[in-house]
């Protein structure tokens, strides 16, 4: 006995409709879908993922441009500190040489150029910190210690793709603004939530678990298809031979009566299956009524999280203009002591040795802030 048969299925209930088979794919069972419309789904997601990942990456690079920009002005500022200490030194050296006997002045110029000079040393080579980056607890970055100019270089280089050493140095050419920016925060705050890559991504996910329940509540129909059947038989003493039948024009192989399509049947009718309890689509509905409302709740928490951030860093703006004029004050206030002590003492007004050093070291302190803060 042997047959040839081809059916056609057309699902009318549960399994029925272009869009439930879009979504849930060629033999979907409760709680597996894998349709053209989830693959699109998880595609975008990727594409959101990656999106994401590329503007932390562009973040972090600028975030390392200027924290090479600020090791430069740390280096700079310490330097001049360091020449300055170095004549103060001399000059309490000489004093002491020529019968003063000032010791105590000559030791702590002596000490603070030393100091100064280990300062810049370590402002030159660095160490191995971690640079300013995203995701570090404020919005975009706040300055980190910049951990010198050759290590914040080689941070640099690292994300640019660039070889660590190849004998030259790079020095950043630009100059952050000081210019005071405002920002409205109606606009900003639309754009931000219509932008984000995470709200992006988090609104494709619950569009899928609401696609995967739209699928899901599919399987509570029962299963009613219509069916069309064409079915060729063979019959035969054997399943491969020649010859007819004794008395008869038949072959007597199955395959041969096969061949020769004298059996045929076809069938046109429903097939209803109604499962007892539809126990396991409830429990595909009500897993996938719980992912719905875990990944919307998860976007609401985002949409707060990102409205709570923009907001921080509005007002971290506002800041940070502020401390840009607070310490530019400081440095310019800084720099006239200094001038002044250093006037007086050209003029032979000597001051103590204690009093320049100190203002040496306000100088150079009111000026690597005042470059942070830029």
């Amino acid at each position: 006995d042997s047959w040839i048969e081809g059916e056609i299925r057309q699902p009318l209930l549960q399994g029925g409709g272009a869009e439930f088979n879009r979504i849930a794919g060629p033999g979907a069972t409760p709680g597996i879908y894998n349709g053209v419309l989830i693959a699109k789904a998880n595609s975008d997601i990727n594409h959101a993922e990656f999106m994401a990942s590329l503007r932390d990456y562009v973040s972090n690079v600028e975030n390392s441009y200027w924290d090479l920009y600020l090791s430069y002005r740390e280096l700079d500022a310490r330097k001049k500190a360091m020449e300055k200490a170095l004549v103060v030194w001399n000059r309490a050296k000489a004093q002491d040489t020529a019968g003063s006997f000032n010791i105590a002045d000559e030791a702590l110029a002596r000490q603070q150029y030393y100091q100064l000079k280990a300062d810049v040393d370590e402002a030159l080579s660095g160490r191995l910190l971690q640079g300013t980056q995203t995701q570090n607890g404020s919005g975009g970055g706040t300055v980190q210690m910049s951990g010198g100019v050759l290590a914040a270089e080689r941070r640099l280089r690292l994300l640019i793709g660039m070889p660590a050493a190849d004998g030259q140095l790079m020095r950043p050419s630009e100059e952050p603004t000081m210019a005071n920016i405002s920002f409205d925060w109606h606009s900003c705050m639309n754009e931000s939530i219509r932008q984000r890559p995470e709200l992006q991504r988090q609104h494709i996910t619950v569009k899928k678990r609401e696609m995967e329940l739209l699928a899901a509540k599919n399987f509570l129909n029962p299963r009613l298809d219509a069916i069309g059947r064409y079915r060729v038989r063979g019959f035969g003493d054997h399943l491969i031979g020649s010859g007819g039948s004794t008395g008869a024009p038949t072959p007597s192989s199955s395959l041969g009566n096969l061949a020769a399509g004298d059996q045929q049947e076809w069938t046109l009718g429903v097939e209803l299956t109604v499962p007892i309890g539809y126990r396991k689509a409830h429990a595909a509905v009500q897993n996938a009524e719980l992912a719905v409302s875990r990944e919307r709740a998860i976007q609401k928490e985002q949409q707060r999280e990102v409205v709570s951030n923009l907001s921080g860093a509005i007002a971290d703006a506002v800041r940070a203009f502020q401390a840009v004029q607070n310490n530019l004050n400081q440095y310019l206030a800084a720099e006239s002591y200094l001038k002044a002590l250093e006037t007086r003492e050209n003029s032979g007004q000597n001051d103590s040795t204690d009093r320049i050093l100190d203002a040496q070291r306000r100088l150079v302190q009111a000026e690597i802030q005042f470059f942070r803060a830029r």
